[in-house]
């Protein structure tokens, strides 16, 4: 059991990489497919962190689409967690929300 969480963690993670790597190339659709797999992982993996990264990812990948509502609502999911975790990473994401506030 502990191998399967390990593994669809370490999953979780490469989703978000690929789906990071995707955003730098524009690849909008394909990246935003690989973050929200990664975020369905995360809710058998409880893996707080990595559902973050994923839903920043995905809010990237919408306002990459053009859908800024979208990305908006997804970024304010993702600083939630990272508030909570106290991970610095909420930084970002409020530069995000103020760049998308104006």
């Amino acid at each position: 059991m502990s191998r399967e969480t390990s593994d669809r963690a370490l999953e979780t993670e490469v989703l978000n990489f690929l789906g990071e790597t995707l955003r730098a190339m524009a690849e909008w659709a394909a990246a935003l497919d690989h973050h929200e797999s990664a975020r369905a992982l995360t809710e058998r993996t409880g893996d707080q962190s990595e559902q973050a990264r994923a839903l920043e990812g995905m809010a990237a990948a919408r306002q990459g689409l053009g859908e800024d509502a979208e990305a908006q609502r997804l970024w304010y999911e993702a600083l939630s967690i990272y508030l909570r975790l106290g991970l610095p990473e909420a930084e970002a994401v409020r530069a995000n929300l103020s760049r998308g506030s104006r």
